[in-house]
């Protein structure tokens, strides 16, 4: 049975049965790619250069972009290889992006019918264009802890739609919907809560770098200190989304592994 007609059965992007489908899914993802190179500040030298693969769209399955909670985003960045935005990122894809796609703003709801509904109304917006900016809001790293930050939008917009926006959190003359919020639980899902990432894999002046280390030390991050390792920071997904109990136990593992290792520093 499709994706879709499953999710629909599930009724609700929260549910632990639907984290369960995405993930099993994931294969028939459409992943779109896109290269962002970001100038770095550097007190007292010159800026270094940041270069990242992006996602130029949201993630979609059966041509829908799928909703997730915190948590299950990521559970699907660790599977990709990638890693959660930050603001200042989230900030600069929209500054970069080949069209801007406005907000769409419904009652708040985790129904899969919303999904496919916002989704389409983001289709309409976006006009055939590949790379945009926002489909929805992100879920990103800041300094304390996940957050929902985004839904980037003009003050032209804000005036025709009656919706306030306020000063984005990294790069000054845009404007979002969401300031950075860490008030949700990790398993909260609503239609707008999308999912884009940035792959680990990148570069910092010219040298191979992992972006999760970067982020550690304020790279990445508009200079906050960032740590999406920590242990605490990365919530199990529902056990029955799990590939089996041995990949629970490496995971355990290795997380353990690092802890000790950090404390020795």
């Amino acid at each position: 049975m499709p994706f879709l007609e499953q999710a629909k059965q599930i009724g609700s992007t929260a549910a632990p049965a639907y984290e369960a489908l995405v993930l099993q899914a994931l294969d028939q993802a459409e992943l779109r790619w896109r290269p962002l190179a970001v100038e770095i500040a550097r007190k007292g030298q010159p800026p270094g250069t940041l270069e990242l693969d992006v996602m130029a769209d949201a993630v979609k399955i059966d041509g829908v972009r799928i909703n997730a909670t915190a948590a299950l985003e990521l559970e699907i960045a660790e599977r990709l290889q990638a890693t959660l935005l930050t603001p200042f990122l989230s900030d600069w894809i929209y500054r970069t992006a080949g069209r801007h796609v406005d907000p769409q703003p419904r009652p708040i709801t985790s129904s899969v019918g919303a999904m496919i509904a916002h989704s389409a109304d983001v289709d309409l917006e976006a006009a055939g264009a590949l790379d945009i900016a926002d489909p929805g809001k992100d879920w990103v790293g800041t300094s304390k802890g996940i957050a929902t930050y985004g839904w980037h939008a003009s003050q032209s917009w804000s005036a025709g739609a009656g919706v306030p926006v306020h000063p984005a959190a990294a790069l000054g003359g845009l404007y979002v919907v969401q300031q950075p919020y860490t008030g949700h639980k990790l398993r909260h899902s609503d239609y707008s809560q999308t999912v884009r990432l940035v792959k680990r894999a990148c570069h910092y002046d010219g040298q191979v770098a992992d972006l999760v280390e970067l982020y550690q030390s304020g790279i990445g991050t508009g200079g906050a200190v960032v740590d999406m390792m920590r242990p605490n920071g990365i919530p199990p997904a529902p056990a029955s989304a799990r590939v089996g109990a041995v990949g629970v136990g490496l995971l355990a593992l290795g997380l353990a592994v690092w802890a000790l290792l950090r404390s020795r520093h």
